[in-house]
């Protein structure tokens, strides 16, 4: 299963996530953001299923 990232950024007036990317695209958009002067952070998606969070 493809691993899933989002780019959270900012320009001073709060935080905003991108849709999810891969880890390619991601950090490419990331390096797209920071040249106009965004600040960026790469997060991994994590999935769990209910089972997973009910049962640990």
């Amino acid at each position: 299963m493809e691993r899933l990232y989002v780019v959270w950024y900012s320009k001073g007036a709060g935080w905003s996530p991108s849709p999810s990317k891969t880890k390619i695209q991601a950090e490419t958009y990331a390096l797209t953001l920071q040249e106009r002067g965004y600040e960026t952070r790469i997060v991994q998606l994590v999935h769990a299923s209910l089972d997973d969070i009910v049962n640990g």
